[in-house]
C-alpha cells in the first residue's frame, strides 16, 4: 500500500494536537523540511524551514516513540554530514539529503551509523541517473546505500512557495527509479513532494512511488482522512 506523509510547514495546531489527528487520520509519516540559504536560493526575507528545537518539540509529544507516526526529515541544507547528528538526536527516523549538496554516500554511512535510515534526494533540475549503479566508471552508487529516494516535482524557495516547475517528466523519473530498484533487486522506497494532489498523486503512484508526500492539500482540507485518502488512491 502506498504511503502517505504529511508537512509539517504550515499548521496553526499545536503538536500535541495535530499529530495525533493526523495519525488517526491514517497519516504514515510527518514530513518536516529543512532549509538554509547555502542551499536553498533566497528569494525573499522569510525563512520557512523547521530546525531541531520544533522536531524535538514535537517528538516530546509521540513521547519517542518511533512507530508513532515516524519523522521524515528532509535536510535541503549545504555540509549535511556535519549537521545529520543534531536531527537524529532531535527524533528524525528517516534522514534525506540531497546528493546536489554532497554526493558522497559518507553521508548515508553516518545516518546509518546514528541508527537512522538514510535517504538521497534529488532536485528536478537533477537526473536520477546520477544515483545508478555503474560497476564501469566505479560511480558512487547511492541506490545501494539509501533507505528513501526523495523525487522533488519543485524547487522551493524560503516561503515554501514553487519557484520553478519540474512536475513534467518527473513521473519519468520515478519510473526510472523503480525500474533500477527492480534491475539491481534493491528495497529503496521512493517518495516524492510538491504539487501533490489526488491526480498528481495518482499519476506518481503509477510511476512506481510507495511514498505521497503532501502539504496544502491536506493542510487545508476540512476532513484530514479523506484527503489523506484521496492521495492514497484507497
Amino acid at each position: 500500500m502506498v504511503k502517505v506523509g504529511v508537512s509539517m510547514l504550515g499548521f496553526k495546531k499545536m503538536f500535541a494536537e495535530l499529530l495525533p489527528e493526523l495519525k488517526a487520520a491514517g497519516a504514515d509519516m510527518a514530513y518536516w523540511q529543512v532549509m538554509d540559504e547555502s542551499f536553498v536560493p533566497m528569494q525573499n526575507d522569510t525563512l520557512r524551514s523547521q530546525g531541531p528545537n520544533t522536531i524535538s518539540s514535537a517528538n516530546q509529544v509521540r513521547g519517542g516513540q518511533k512507530g508513532y507516526l515516524p519523522f521524515y526529515t528532509h535536510l535541503m541544507i549545504g555540509g549535511p554530514i556535519a549537521r545529520v547528528q543534531s536531527y537524529a538526536r532531535a527524533g528524525s527516523d528517516i534522514i534525506v539529503t540531497h546528493y546536489e549538496a554532497d554526493p558522497s554516500p559518507a553521508v548515508a554511512y553516518s545516518i546509518r551509523e546514528l541508527d537512522r535510515s538514510p535517504g538521497i534526494a534529488v532536485k528536478p533540475g537533477t537526473d536520477v541517473s546520477v544515483l545508478d549503479i555503474n560497476e564501469k566508471e566505479d560511480r558512487a552508487a547511492h541506490l545501494r546505500y539509501v533507505d528513501h529516494v526523495l523525487v522533488m516535482c519543485v524547487d522551493p524557495d524560503h516561503a515554501g512557495s514553487c519557484i520553478s516547475g519540474g512536475f513534467e517528466n518527473r513521473n519519468d523519473e520515478v519510473n526510472r527509479l523503480a525500474d533500477m530498484r527492480n534491475s539491481h533487486s534493491l528495497e529503496y522506497e521512493i517518495a516524492v513532494v510538491g504539487h501533490m494532489n489526488p491526480e498528481n498523486a495518482r499519476i506518481m503512484r503509477e510511476a512506481g512511488a510507495d511514498i505521497i508526500i503532501a502539504g496544502s492539500f491536506v493542510r487545508n482540507a476540512s476532513d484530514y482522512k479523506e484527503a489523506i485518502r484521496q492521495l492514497r488512491g484507497d
